[in-house]
């Protein structure tokens, strides 16, 4: 029972490594995915934010170069000295304020996806420690489970034995049938570590009795 028990435990412990193997790389896949989509939208939202700063140079310039229309301002007479020059140099700083803002939200951006990015392992990292420990804790309460069931199992042949161990005694007709029902019952199932103990145990207890020494041997045969 205990070498089952330690045979299903390598199993399960090697399906475990080999779901955790596979959880990884489809983990590090996504991440992959995911850092190439931040990339590119990161790319993206530079690049719009310089398309948006240089319509806006271009929309400053071509109204620099816009002549003023007299229909329009029948009372407005330009100052002298005042140039096309000295106008864009009086909305370069707004042009500017608008790029480091567009520059200061972008990164502000990628620095909020880093961090979902990194929520996101510790979230799964947590889920997988905490799975692990749940696998644990069953298994614990199955071999518990199994040895209380055996335990239950044999107890009947431990109660109607009752004899002190290396003291061997005539042992009456009884006491015979209990000892071939218990070696009938853990060869039955199987586990030879219990049946190689038992048969020490009957072997010192009945070695007056041949047939306990022929099922021995035939049972090592």
């Amino acid at each position: 029972k205990e070498r089952k028990a330690a045979e299903k435990l390598q199993r399960e412990e090697g399906e475990r490594m080999k779901r955790e193997d596979e959880a990884s790389t489809k983990w590090e896949m996504d991440l992959r995915r995911k850092q190439e989509a931040d990339r590119r939208e990161a790319e993206a939202a530079r690049a719009q934010a310089a398309l948006y700063a240089e319509e806006e140079e271009g929309q400053l310039d071509e109204e620099d170069d816009k002549p003023a229309s007299t229909a329009a301002q029948p009372h407005t007479k330009p100052a002298e000295g005042h140039t096309a020059a000295s106008q864009t140099s009086q909305d370069d700083p707004r042009s500017r304020q608008r790029r480091e803002e567009m520059d200061r939200w972008c990164a502000e951006v990628a620095e909020s996806q880093v961090r979902r990015l990194a929520e996101e392992r510790q979230a799964k990292e947590e889920a997988a420690r905490r799975a692990e420990v749940e696998w644990l804790m069953q298994l614990r309460e199955d071999l518990y489970q199994a040895t209380l069931k055996h335990a239950e199992a044999i107890w009947p042949f431990e109660r109607q034995i009752r004899r002190t161990y290396f003291h061997p005694k005539p042992l009456e007709s009884a006491q015979l049938q209990i000892w071939r029902d218990y070696l009938d019952f853990e060869i039955n199932k199987g586990d030879a570590n219990r049946i190689t103990a038992l048969f020490e145990r009957c072997l010192v207890a009945a070695n007056n009795y041949v047939e306990f020494w022929v099922k021995y041997a035939n049972w090592c045969e």
